[in-house]
């Protein structure tokens, strides 16, 4: 069958197509409009004719996370393409007078979504399935009962839920295993004991007693680790949308298997019989092998949703730490920027400190002589230079007994910072 969304009412092509169905095969009537499209999940059943006649439609749908691609601008390759299933069943089951049964299957949708790759993938799993099963069962065929079909279809659906679920956990598996926690050293780690990239050494945290013993990292490189964890945490984001969407359509689901399993319970009363012999008679509730089976498979799938459930959980930990991240990323570039400012501003201290003493002793005997307890009327010039010159002398003399004083060249060097160590 063509999909849903071609037969709608607004689809002048498919009007004698929704015109049959609805009629002789009591397709329901929002079937055709776009909540029957766009529902994620549903379920309706009518037994009509004396309990000869039994009309079913069921509809999931699925959010499936592709693993062929990878994510190549990210520091984790994470997989980030998805589709959906679109799966939908319409049952029309009768049986005569004289006992014989017949059932009619109208497929849907079965088109992996608006992936053309996958047409008519799910339709041929579907219809090997449901013809392997009819081969096997020794007990009924499909035709035996209205919701045997059912079962036998969601046994396919649950697979296909299945891997979309434990699809969903590789990428958040693959997040935990590469993103190690801090060692002793406060260093992250990835696989193989590397640190990450952008990651600044042990010894870049800003040292108060004094110069740093290894160069401090830059303040590029911290950006660049900084814009890496924000990528990371946005497409995080895009993650948890995907996985929080397919989590509401696996509990639609679970909404529609209720609906079934009540629809079926009615259809198959508890038989009472007795079991025993010898007085030792029993009486005891007989339930009837579908139905069983159909509550199977709603167990299974709400184990399946608390999976779900648990990535869901275990990716907002991730994502909260990824944001946490940013923020110690963030405190870590402000520290970097204040260390710059301290260390140039001692850098220019010290070295105006070292001008002032040069030219100190030149300053003082200038002013010293200009005083007006001085009358020197006819001052020769020559004073000034025997007093001066001795004194800066001394003064350089002195000052070269103290540490670094004479380094000129790598106080120079200092204060002409590079280029990418600018604060801006």
């Amino acid at each position: 069958m063509p999909s849903v969304r071609e037969i709608r009412p607004d689809s002048p092509k498919w009007s004698n197509l929704r015109s049959i169905l609805n009629a002789k095969y009591h397709v329901p009537w929002y079937f055709f409009g776009f909540l029957g499209w766009n529902h994620n999940g549903s379920y309706t059943g009518i037994l009509s004719d004396g309990g000869r006649k039994h009309v079913s439609t069921a509809r999931y749908l699925i959010k499936q996370i592709q693993t062929s691609d990878e994510r190549e601008d990210i520091p984790l390759k994470i997989k980030t393409n998805f589709s959906w299933d679109f799966l939908c069943f319409h049952v029309l089951w009768r049986e005569t007078l004289t006992g014989s049964k017949s059932l009619i299957l109208l497929c849907f949708d079965l088109a992996g979504g608006e992936v053309k790759e996958t047409n008519e993938r799910l339709l041929k799993r579907m219809k090997d399935h449901i013809l392997n099963v009819n081969e096997t069962n020794v007990h009924s065929g499909v035709s035996e009962n209205p919701f045997s079909i059912h079962t036998i279809l969601l046994r396919e659906v649950l697979s296909i839920i299945d891997g979309s679920v434990w699809r969903f956990r590789d990428p958040l598996k693959s997040l935990e295993e590469q993103i190690k926690p801090e060692d002793d050293d406060g260093v992250r780690k990835q696989q193989g004991g590397q640190a990450a990239p952008g990651t600044p050494p042990p010894n870049s945290l800003p040292n108060t007693k004094g110069p740093p013993k290894q160069p401090l990292t830059t303040r590029n490189k911290l950006d660049l680790a900084k814009r890496e964890s924000i990528e990371l945490y946005y497409h995080l984001l895009g993650l948890l949308r995907h996985l929080t969407h397919g989590i509401e359509t696996m509990s639609a689901s679970g909404t529609a298997l209720a609906r079934m399993e009540q629809d079926c319970a009615n259809f198959f009363p508890p038989v009472e019989v007795t079991a025993g012999v010898n007085g030792s008679e029993r009486k005891r509730l007989m339930v009837d092998p579908t139905l069983e089976e159909m509550r199977c498979t709603i167990g299974l799938l709400k184990t399946m949703q608390e999976r779900a459930n648990s990535n869901e959980k275990r990716l907002e930990r991730q994502l909260d730490r990824v944001f946490h991240q940013v923020d110690l990323e963030s405190v870590a570039i402000s520290q970097r920027v204040l260390d710059e400012i301290r260390n140039n501003d001692r850098d220019v201290t010290e070295f105006l400190t070292r001008l002032t003493v040069i030219f100190l002793p030149a300053t003082f005997t200038a002013t010293f002589f200009g005083m007006n307890f001085f009358e020197l009327v006819d001052y020769p010039i020559w004073i000034y230079f025997v007093v001066t010159i001795p004194m800066t002398l001394l003064l350089f003399c002195l000052g070269l007994g103290l540490p670094g004083f004479g380094n000129w060249e790598a106080l120079v060097r200092k204060v002409k910072r590079h280029p990418e160590q600018n604060i801006v």
